[in-house]
């Protein structure tokens, strides 16, 4: 179990408030957040918190008291064009989101890797996250609404259903 001192910050995104934490010290940079789709305004979760190796990530409605829905993001550096690059590791279940397959892929968590390219994603000045093995964003297939459904990678656009936030 991991214990840490926060020190917090509100931030608003759409329709939603969120507190974004950060730990008071460690040796990189680490926010605790929801990640929260602009377009369902819905957050990135592990259904039902399952500590199930390669388990897709769903969307479903944020809840302040739901720890699968709180990711991790550790600074891992930046991008070539400057964006800051994160790994997610799930609050609940210790597990890293990592983009997998080929285009369209399903995004699921797996057991930290530390430095893998397929758990590594650089957030853009437009607030897409962009993974760096595929090239691809974190999606929404179809802009679908509804809880429950399945995240992917997909290639990057302007859709709603490709922005995430808070930004830590």
């Amino acid at each position: 179990m991991r214990v840490r001192s926060w020190v917090a910050g509100l931030f608003v995104f759409g329709a939603t408030t969120c507190l974004l934490t950060a730990p008071a010290s460690a040796s990189g940079p680490v926010y605790t957040i929801p990640l929260i789709n602009k377009h369902s305004d819905k957050c990135a979760a592990v259904p039902g918190g399952s500590r199930v190796i390669q388990t897709q990530l769903i969307q479903f409605t944020c809840e302040p008291s739901a720890t699968d829905q709180y990711w991790d993001a550790t600074f891992q550096g930046r991008d070539a064009y400057g964006n800051p690059e994160y790994t997610f590791e799930n609050d609940k279940t210790g597990m890293c989101m990592e983009a997998a397959g080929g285009h369209g892929g399903p995004v699921w968590q797996n057991n930290c890797a530390g430095f893998s390219e397929a758990q590594l994603w650089s957030w853009d000045q437009g607030n897409r996250l962009h993974n760096l093995s595929t090239g691809e964003c974190l999606a929404v297939p179809a802009s679908q609404l509804g809880n429950g459904v399945k995240l992917i990678h997909y290639t990057c656009s302007g859709n709603a259903d490709q922005v995430w936030g808070p930004k830590p």
